[in-house]
């Protein structure tokens, strides 16, 4: 790791990541109660239900069109702190927002992981107001932190509980599987088989509990537009700007961070040193490389193209990396752009009509 990347340290990055957070925390409260506001962000009015299911036992009330993995830590940091569901929800996304960040510089240098920690509306939201994201983006840097580090094992079970939060995290465990493959280690192929059954029993059992075992997957069968869930790539995104056009300033951000990913793997491939260190930890770039392929790729004229910003978000900080120079001047450029983008993410997250009653709040004061 070069000196400029060694820069901001653990310290300095959980002072950013907290501050951005804080303010989204504070902006949105000035727009309505801050605890209503979390119980309608994104999907956490489900997997709030889902946590008190579980919580209380009453696992028929699970609901089968989301993932357990995010609403099951809810649930067991609920029970552990003796503390209501949505303030677990709060110290989940939290603690794994944070996590994620600091993953991120043992991955990729602190510049990345600052770069990341304030720069997209999406991973700031739901940071501050919740979200399975920030759980899912820090198993798996996590998970990769411990691959670098040949603790196989650990690896395997990380990497498998982000499936459970996300299911794309299987690109994940394949991704390190070839890699393994590819080397002959057989004996870490076969932890990882083992280790995943094991996680992917426990969880199958838990779903049957509360009905259909295969229900995550039955869930989504209704967004496809046939009965795959992918297209020919790039086609499933235009087909969903044709149809979403009438969100036109949403589907310039959509356009910038689809750049962004194009030309962060494009600097993969064209920057040496980036390339010769993305060699060197093969799995990561498979991931990153298999993850995006399935994003262009998702027929679902909703989410192809609406919410790519937030797809993109576990990704995220490897396409930072490719893009960014070796200068201590990247430290500088994440706190410049730290509360215009804590204000952003604000303004995204409580929708046009209340960004205005916010913007002429501050503007009073």
């Amino acid at each position: 790791m070069t000196k400029g990347t060694e820069v901001p340290r653990d310290r300095e990055l959980l002072l950013l990541a907290g501050l951005v957070t804080a303010i989204v925390l504070v902006l949105v409260s000035m727009v309505g109660r801050i605890d209503e506001r979390i119980g309608i962000y994104g999907d956490n009015g489900a997997y709030l239900e889902i946590a008190d299911a579980l919580r209380s036992r009453e696992l028929t009330r699970i609901l089968e069109g989301h993932f357990l993995g995010f609403p099951v830590a809810i649930a067991a940091v609920g029970a552990a702190l003796r503390v209501s569901s949505m303030h677990a929800l709060l110290f989940v996304s939290w603690a794994s927002s944070l996590g994620a960040v600091l993953a991120a510089r043992r991955l990729w240098g602190g510049g990345a992981a600052a770069v990341f920690a304030v720069i997209s509306a999406e991973w700031l939201g739901r940071s501050a107001l919740g979200g399975a994201e920030p759980l899912f983006t820090c198993l798996l840097l996590l998970g990769f932190v411990a691959l670098r580090r040949d603790r196989v094992a650990m690896t395997a079970l990380l990497m498998a509980l982000a499936t459970t939060v996300r299911p794309l995290g299987v690109f994940a465990l394949l991704a390190i599987a070839a890699e393994r493959a590819l080397r002959r280690d057989w004996h870490a192929v076969g932890a990882f088989a083992v280790v995943a059954a094991v996680v992917g029993a426990l969880y199958l059992a838990l779903m049957s509990r509360g009905g259909d075992a295969l229900g995550n997957v039955h869930g989504y069968t209704g967004d496809w537009r046939t009965q795959s869930p992918i297209s020919w790539p790039f086609v499933a995104l235009f087909r969903g700007y044709a149809e979403t056009s009438k969100f036109a300033l949403h589907s310039v951000k959509v356009a910038a961070w689809l750049a962004v990913a194009i030309a962060g793997v494009a600097a993969g491939f064209v920057r040496t040193e980036k390339r010769e260190a993305a060699r060197r930890h093969a799995a990561e770039p498979l991931f990153v490389a298999a993850y995006l392929l399935f994003l262009v790729s998702y027929d679902s004229p909703e989410w192809s193209w609406l919410e790519f910003p937030r797809f993109l978000v576990p990704v995220l900080p490897f396409l930072i990396w490719t893009l960014l120079p070796n200068s201590p001047r990247v430290r500088w450029f994440a706190w410049a752009v730290a509360v215009p983008s804590a204000l952003f993410a604000a303004m995204t997250a409580v929708g046009v009509r209340e960004s205005m009653g916010l913007i002429g709040h501050l503007l009073r004061r």
